[in-house]
């Protein structure tokens, strides 16, 4: 998780959602106050503490395009900003 304070600003951080398959995802999530994204593929196979469960690779795109969405209704930029910092 430091990693990830360490590249990203705590406003970009805050517009993001942290997508895993292991309970520590959805743990490192609610440290960093943002919304897991729980898969129902891969390791964990067992229940994950998140009301964001997604079945597919389809399912997951949709969810994320609608997370993109409303942040671009807000103005925010936080993809193009950080693709910036981690490239310099």
């Amino acid at each position: 998780m430091s990693i990830i304070k360490e590249y990203f600003e705590s406003d970009d951080i805050s517009k993001a959602l942290f997508i895993g398959d292991l309970p520590n995802d959805m743990n490192i999530a609610k440290e960093l106050q943002i919304p897991g994204v729980g898969v129902a593929w891969g390791y964990a196979a067992g229940k994950l503490d998140t009301p964001f469960i997604v079945e597919s690779f389809d399912e997951l795109y949709e969810l994320i395009e609608e997370h993109l969405h409303s942040l671009k209704a807000k103005g925010a930029g936080l993809l193009q900003r950080n693709v910036k910092k981690l490239r310099s």
